[in-house]
C-alpha cells in the first residue's frame, strides 16, 4: 500500500500500479486522481436593493479553479448590534445555484432602520465553503410603529399646561426619532375641534416635555402626542385631559341695575360674568358704593359690601344723594374686573330745618325775618313756611302761617304794633312734606331802628378761578353805612375784589391766596352790626411724593404720601407710566390707597412713572417723574465648550446654556458662515426652542463661525463662536496632513483602534475622499490578488468641476449613519473646486484623485504592481473575521 502525503485540492496525481509478479509492463495500470474540495468564497457581494423590511443581496459565484462547483448558497445575516455574539445564531436565506451571471436572494422579515451584516456561503455535497466578504446595510426606515408612552399633563398656571411623556419602545422607532408632535384642543365647548399641533425636538437625554402656553383660563384641554422620524409621524397616543388653573374673572358682571328703595336704601342686582370669562368658580361678588357729594365737607361716604347672591340692598345711606356703584366677581384667586360705574339716587325725604334764622327791626312798625336754607334739603325744596305768633301780656293772642317760594330766604312782617311781642320760626318743604322748624326767635318793635345785617356770616367754599359774591344786606334808620375789611382789619383792595351797589363783596378769579376772613360792618347813629365770612378756595390737590420701595422682574412696588388735598377730599389717584420704548399708560387707583404694586411689566426694563391726585375740582399737579427698572438684564452668553458640540457634518448648540439673567429668553437668531466667507447664512430668525439645536449640512473638517443673538425683554446679547467640524474618522482637523498621491491602484486600510466600531460602519458606507493612516499589512490573514476580488465594496469617483459639489455624494452601500443623515438631505452646494478640495481647503496639503487614477487598475500596465499593492492593504474587521476593503482612496497619515 502507498500513502500520499501533502496533497492539495486540485492536485493531479498519476499512479502506476505495479506488482511483483512477472506481469508484462503493458498490463500495468495507470490511475489519474484529482483532489476536490468544498466551494470557494462567493465574490462581489453587494446590495441589489433594499426596503424597510427586506434586502436583496447579489453576488458572483466562486471562481477558484481548485474548488468544486457550488450547488446552493446561504445568505447569512445578523444585526450589527449582535455581532459580538458571532454568526452561530445568524438568520439565513437559502438560494439554489444557477449557472452563470450574478446570483441574487431576497432576505425578508427584517426590521426597519436596522443595521445588518450580510455574507454569502456557497455549499455543495462536500460541505460549506468559506464565507464571503461582509456587506453592511441599513434597512430603510418607516414611521414609528408605536405612540409615545406614559403621557401625562399638569397645569403650571391659568394659561399653561406641561405635558410629559416617554419615547416609544426603541424597537418600534423604525428610524431615529426626530421629534414629537404635541396636539391640544379645548374640550367641552360644542363639537370637538381639530388639534393644534406644536413640534418638540427629540432629546435623547430625557423624555419629552412640552409647555403649552397661551391657553384659556380654567379650561379643560385634550392632549395627544405622536413621534415622528424622517418617514413621517407614528400613531397618536390616547387623549388625556388636563385643566388650567383658576384665575380671576376677566369680565365684569352683566346687566347691573340699581333702584332706590327708600331715601336711605338702594337695591342692586346683576348677572354673572360670561361663562367664558369667569376663569374659575365664582365665590361671590363685591359691591362698592361712593357718595358723589362730600358730607360733611371734606368727607366721602364710601364702602364695599360682599354678597354671595346676585342682588343686594344697601341701607343707611344719605337722603337724596347720588351714589356711584361698581360690582365685580371674585374667585379663590382674587378679584375680577370691576364693572363700569353706574349712578343711583336715593329717594327724596322731608328737609332738615333751615340752617339759621334771625329777626331784626326794619322800621318802627315792621320786622324782617331772614334764614339760611337747610344744610341737608333731602330733596328739592318747594317752599318755606314762616310761622308767626303774636303775644300780648305774655300770652298768645294769635298765630298765623305764611308760605313763600323756595328761592326766598327773607320775609317782612309789616303793620305791627309796639305794644305787642312777636315770635317767629321757619320750616322748609319738599314734595315729600314739611321738615322740622328752626328755633323760635322772639322780637319787639322800637321807635329807634339801629343798623342791622340780615345776611349770615358763614364758611364759603369757592372753586379756584371762579367768582363769588358775599351778601351784606342791611336795614336801619337812617340808612347804615357798610365797610368790608379783611382778617387783619384792613380795607379790602385789589383788582379781584369789588363792593357791589347792593353792598355785597364780589371776588373774581379766586385763588388760594384769597383764603381768609372777610367782615362786613354796618353803622348808623343808632348802632352797628357785623358778619364775617370765612372763604376757602378749593383747588386741585398738590403733587404727591412718589417713590419706589422694591422691585422684581415684572413689578414695581410704589408708595406715596399725599400732599395738600386742596380744600376738597381726594377722590382717587392717577398713575401714569411708560416703558422706555413704549407708550404712556394710565391706571386709576382708589382714593384710600397709599401704595400700589405695578405688575405685568417687562423684565429688566426701565420705566418712567408719575402720580397725580384728583378731587372734585380736578386733577392736581403730577409728582416728580420717577425712573425705575425691573430686575433682570440681557442674556448671558455661555462658554464655547459648554455651548458647542461639533460633528462631522453638523454642530449642536446647547441653547439651555444661555443665562436668562432673570428675564426669560424669547428667541434666538442663529447665523453661521464658513471661514473665508463674508456672507452670513441665517439658520433661523425666531428660534424659540430652549433645548439643543443642530445646524446641519456642514462640511467635514472645516472651520466655521456661528453667531448667536439672544433676546429677552431686557435686551439682546450677541456672541460669536469659531469651531471646526470633525473629519470623517474623528481625528482633529489640525492634526491631519495629506501626503502626495500614490499609485492609482493603492488600497487604503484604516488603523484607528480607538474607534473600531465607528470604522466598521464607515467602511460599509465609504465617502469619497476619506483620508486615513495606513495599517501595517503584516497582520492580515487573507489577501485578494486582484481588484476584482474586492469589487464592489468601495469604488471612489471624484466629480469633475462641472458636477455639483456636495459632501453628501457617496459611492456607497445603503448603510446610513445618524451623524451623516443630514448630509444626505442638505441642498447641494456649488464650488469652483472638486469635492475633496472643498472638503480640505484648510489643510496644509490637498488629497486629490482623478477619475483616470480611480479606474486605472484592471488591464493596465500597473496590473501586476496593483496585485502586489492590493495584497498589502486589506484590513480584517472585528473579532468575527469579517473583511471589508476600500479601493482607490487617498493615502494620508497623522502628523
Amino acid at each position: 500500500m502507498s500513502t500520499i502525503n501533502n496533497a492539495s485540492a486540485g492536485d493531479e496525481l498519476k499512479m502506476r500500479l505495479q506488482s511483483n509478479s512477472t506481469i508484462p509492463s503493458a498490463c500495468q495500470q495507470i490511475l489519474l486522481i484529482t483532489m476536490f474540495n468544498a466551494p470557494g468564497r462567493p465574490l462581489g457581494v453587494r446590495v441589489v436593493n433594499s426596503g424597510s423590511r427586506s434586502v436583496r443581496i447579489g453576488w458572483m459565484g466562486p471562481t477558484d479553479d481548485d474548488s468544486s462547483p457550488a450547488l446552493h448558497y446561504t445568505v447569512q445575516y445578523i444585526e450589527d448590534s449582535a455581532v459580538d455574539a458571532g454568526w452561530e445564531n445568524a438568520g439565513a436565506a437559502e438560494q439554489a445555484a444557477s449557472t452563470g451571471g450574478e446570483q441574487t436572494a431576497q432576505v425578508a422579515a427584517l426590521r426597519p432602520a436596522t443595521l445588518y451584516r450580510f455574507r454569502v456561503v456557497a455549499a455543495n455535497e462536500l460541505g460549506a465553503g468559506e464565507p464571503s466578504e461582509v456587506v453592511v446595510v441599513r434597512t430603510e426606515g418607516e414611521a414609528p410603529a408605536s405612540p409615545p408612552r406614559s403621557l401625562s399633563a399638569d397645569a403650571l398656571s391659568s394659561t399653561e399646561i406641561r405635558a410629559t411623556w416617554a419615547p416609544p419602545p426603541m424597537e418600534l422607532w423604525n428610524g431615529d426619532i426626530l421629534g414629537y408632535y404635541v396636539g391640544y384642543r379645548e374640550n367641552g365647548i360644542g363639537r370637538p375641534a381639530g388639534y393644534n399641533f406644536t413640534t418638540v425636538p427629540f432629546n435623547a437625554n430625557k423624555g419629552g416635555v412640552a409647555i403649552l402656553t397661551g391657553l384659556k383660563k380654567f379650561r379643560k384641554y385634550g392632549i395627544v402626542v405622536q413621534a415622528f422620524n424622517e418617514k413621517g409621524p407614528g400613531p397618536m397616543s390616547n387623549e388625556i385631559v388636563a385643566q388650567t388653573l383658576e384665575d380671576v374673572p376677566t369680565a365684569p358682571p352683566l346687566e347691573i341695575e340699581c333702584m332706590a328703595r327708600t331715601s336711605q336704601s338702594l337695591f342692586i342686582r346683576w348677572q354673572p360674568p360670561p361663562q367664558l370669562f369667569q376663569n374659575g368658580i365664582i365665590q361671590g361678588y363685591k359691591i362698592y358704593y361712593e357718595n358723589s357729594e362730600e358730607w360733611p365737607p371734606g368727607h366721602i361716604e364710601a364702602e364695599t359690601k360682599i354678597t354671595l347672591e346676585l342682588s343686594t340692598e344697601i341701607h343707611g345711606l344719605q337722603k337724596y344723594s347720588n351714589y356711584s356703584i361698581q360690582v365685580w366677581a371674585y374667585t379663590q384667586v382674587g378679584d375680577g374686573v370691576k364693572s363700569e360705574q353706574i349712578y343711583c339716587h336715593t329717594e327724596e325725604d322731608v328737609p332738615e330745618a333751615p340752617a339759621s334764622i334771625k329777626v331784626v327791626p326794619s322800621s318802627p312798625t315792621s320786622l324782617t325775618v331772614s334764614w339760611l336754607p337747610p344744610s341737608r334739603p333731602n330733596g328739592i325744596l318747594t317752599a318755606y313756611h314762616i310761622y308767626t305768633r303774636v303775644l300780648e301780656g305774655g300770652s298768645e293772642r294769635s298765630s298765623y302761617k305764611k308760605r313763600v317760594i323756595a328761592s326766598r330766604t327773607r320775609y317782612d312782617a309789616t303793620d305791627l304794633h309796639q305794644k305787642e311781642a312777636y315770635e317767629f320760626w321757619v320750616t322748609a318743604l319738599t314734595r315729600v312734606g314739611e321738615g322740622p322748624s328752626t328755633r323760635v326767635v322772639y322780637s319787639t318793635l322800637s321807635s329807634r331802628v339801629p343798623a342791622a345785617i340780615i345776611s349770615f356770616g358763614q364758611i364759603i367754599s369757592v372753586l379756584r378761578r371762579s367768582s363769588r359774591q358775599l351778601p351784606c344786606v342791611v336795614v336801619g334808620t337812617p340808612e347804615p353805612e357798610r365797610a368790608w375789611t379783611n382778617g387783619e382789619g384792613s380795607p379790602i383792595s385789589g383788582s379781584h375784589f369789588a363792593v357791589m351797589q347792593d353792598g355785597s363783596l364780589s371776588i373774581s378769579d379766586a385763588q388760594r391766596r384769597y383764603e381768609g376772613n372777610y367782615t362786613c360792618t354796618a353803622r348808623n347813629i343808632e348802632g352797628s352790626d357785623q358778619i364775617t365770612y370765612t372763604v376757602r378756595v378749593q383747588v386741585a390737590p398738590s403733587a404727591p411724593h412718589l417713590h419706589v420701595t422694591s422691585t422684581s422682574t415684572t413689578s414695581l412696588h410704589l408708595q406715596w404720601v399725599a400732599g395738600d388735598m386742596g380744600g376738597s377730599a381726594i377722590r382717587g389717584y392717577s398713575l401714569t407710566y411708560k416703558h422706555e420704548r413704549g407708550e404712556w399708560e394710565e391706571k386709576k387707583l382708589p382714593r384710600s390707597a397709599t401704595s400700589y404694586k405695578l405688575e405685568d411689566l417687562s423684565c429688566g426694563s426701565e420705566y418712567r412713572l408719575y402720580l397725580m391726585a384728583f378731587n372734585s375740582v380736578g386733577s392736581g399737579a403730577p409728582s416728580d417723574t420717577v425712573k425705575a427698572s425691573t430686575d433682570g438684564s440681557p442674556p448671558g452668553k455661555p462658554l464655547q465648550r459648554e455651548f458647542l458640540t461639533p460633528n462631522t457634518s453638523s454642530v449642536m448648540l446647547n441653547l439651555r446654556r444661555w443665562e436668562d439673567n432673570g428675564c426669560e429668553i424669547s428667541h434666538f437668531i442663529l447665523e453661521y458662515r464658513e471661514e473665508g466667507k463674508e456672507e452670513w447664512l441665517t439658520v433661523g430668525r425666531n428660534v424659540q426652542t430652549k433645548d439643543n439645536f443642530s445646524i446641519m449640512g456642514l462640511w467635514p473638517a472645516t472651520e466655521y463661525t456661528v453667531r448667536v443673538i439672544a433676546f429677552n425683554s431686557a435686551g439682546s446679547t450677541t456672541a460669536e463662536y469659531t469651531f471646526s467640524t470633525l473629519p470623517i474618522f474623528g481625528e482633529s482637523p489640525d492634526e491631519v496632513e495629506c501626503s502626495g498621491i500614490q499609485d492609482g491602484q493603492s488600497i487604503v486600510s484604516i488603523d484607528n483602534k480607538q474607534n473600531l466600531a465607528q470604522r466598521e460602519q464607515y467602511y460599509a458606507a465609504v465617502q469619497k475622499g476619506i483620508p486615513a493612516p495606513v495599517r501595517d499589512s503584516n497582520t492580515l490573514e487573507r489577501i485578494p490578488e486582484y481588484a476584482e476580488d474586492i469589487y464592489p465594496y468601495a469604488t471612489f469617483h471624484v466629480q469633475s468641476q462641472q458636477q455639483t459639489s456636495s459632501p453628501a455624494h457617496f459611492q456607497t452601500f445603503v448603510y446610513h449613519d445618524q451623524r451623516l443623515a443630514a448630509m444626505e438631505t442638505i441642498p447641494l452646494k456649488s464650488s469652483p473646486h472638486d469635492d475633496y478640495a472643498k472638503l480640505r481647503q484648510n489643510r496644509k496639503r490637498k488629497c486629490l484623485r482623478s477619475e483616470s487614477e480611480d479606474y486605472d487598475s484592471l488591464g493596465s500596465d500597473s496590473d501586476t504592481e496593483s496585485r502586489t499593492e492590493s495584497s498589502n492593504h486589506l484590513y480584517e474587521l472585528g473579532p468575527s473575521g469579517d473583511r471589508l476593503a476600500l479601493q482607490n482612496a487617498p493615502h494620508c497619515h497623522s502628523t
